[in-house]
């Protein structure tokens, strides 16, 4: 990694644990900080150093192998339209939910302050999305998989 990768790495840490608690480990070969949850990590992207003021945060959530690809793609359309900041998407069998937002001026690495006030309402976004997404993805199964009559 290169200087800039590795001050905006502790900078999202040091926001990730010293302003909400939470435990994180950061990618060595990338600089991506990992926050690991239960059924779920959240990662942050490392942008730097040709974005440093680029936040992109992101999950990845695992699918019944019952539903088809269009019924992700439209899960992941109904995601991105109704929300305010997650989009979703489909890559191969995982839908993806990611929120992407400026956080500093051009060519800039983010204040650590900033990036612990906005950063708790992101995570809790994301994995409020995401569980919501998990129960759907279950009845789509589900009703994918029942008996017709």
């Amino acid at each position: 990694m290169n200087p800039m990768a590795d001050l905006l790495a502790s900078r999202y840490q040091h926001a990730v644990t010293g302003a909400l608690g939470l435990a994180c480990t950061t990618d060595n070969g990338n600089g991506n900080v990992i926050i690991p949850f239960d059924d779920c990590a959240v990662i942050i992207e490392n942008t730097a150093p040709d974005d440093p003021e680029f936040l992109c945060m992101g999950l990845a959530l695992q699918t019944p192998a019952e539903l088809d690809p269009a019924t992700l793609d439209i899960i992941a359309a109904r995601i991105t339209s109704t929300t305010k900041m997650i989009k979703g998407h489909r890559k191969d069998r995982l839908l993806i939910l990611t929120i992407e937002m400026l956080v500093a001026p051009p060519d800039q690495l983010p204040d650590v302050n900033y990036l612990a006030a906005i950063l708790p309402r992101a995570i809790r976004s994301l994995l409020h999305i995401a569980a919501a997404t998990s129960e759907t993805l279950t009845l789509e199964a589900q009703l994918n998989t029942a008996p017709t009559t």
